[in-house]
């Protein structure tokens, strides 16, 4: 029997072929399977942790004792301030944050050789029944903060604010200030007052930071607060 004038031969020999190529697909097909199941697993254990690492970079001062993590996107410029007795040498900072795109963020650290309680007395926290308190012009709450291995007082609190080159009286303001403590170091934040005050550099540093080993073990602070 033919169909359409072509003889039954090249019917069976074109589904031979077409038998043979599906054969070869059907072959390779549970490889190709597993090469893929293979990249998906790849990609969904490696991208989240991609992207955690690619969220933030890590500021570390071996000397001071302590890192924290900031965006990748900005870059931090220290500047070493002036030393006080109070702190420990060279770990007076004022750390600046900068990058395309971002409005640039300010804070302060600094590091003492103090616990906890020596601390909160140092900087005028005081517990009452109700709880902390930071003492301010007037008396205001203060927050509990925790961290890995340390814990410390935080406040926003009302402050005079000064300007102009002649440092006018321009009414009031906020500032924030914090404290972190483990063992007998503590790192205070400075967040800033009036319209110095950067919210996002101080949860930086609260939110994130770390107590490390530091490099030389300076000696005890003698001066004490008036």
């Amino acid at each position: 029997m033919e169909c359409g004038g072509l003889p039954p031969l090249f019917f069976r020999a074109a589904t031979q072929r077409i038998w043979s190529n599906l054969r070869g697909f059907l072959i390779i097909l549970p490889v190709m399977k597993c090469l893929m199941f293979a990249l998906l697993c790849v990609a969904s254990t490696a991208w989240p942790q991609g992207q955690t690492r690619s969220a933030n970079k890590t500021y570390s001062s071996s000397h001071c004792g302590f890192s924290f993590d900031y965006p990748r996107a900005l870059t931090a410029t220290e500047r070493v301030l002036a030393d006080d007795p109070e702190h420990v040498s060279q770990c007076n900072l004022s750390l600046t944050f900068t990058g395309k795109g971002w409005k640039t963020h300010h804070v302060s650290l600094q590091v003492q050789q103090k616990n906890f309680d020596q601390a909160a007395e140092h900087g005028d926290f005081k517990k009452s029944e109700q709880g902390w308190n930071f003492d301010s012009l007037s008396p205001v709450s203060a927050e509990e903060i925790h961290g890995d291995h340390w814990k410390g007082l935080s406040a926003l609190y009302a402050t005079q604010c000064f300007g102009g080159p002649d440092s006018t009286y321009e009414g009031m303001g906020d500032a924030l200030t914090a404290f972190a403590s483990s063992g007998s170091r503590t790192v205070w934040i400075d967040g800033g007052q009036c319209e110095g005050v950067d919210e996002k550099a101080f949860g930086w540093v609260t939110g994130s930071l770390r107590f490390l080993p530091a490099e030389n073990s300076p000696p005890s602070s003698s001066t004490s607060k008036d």
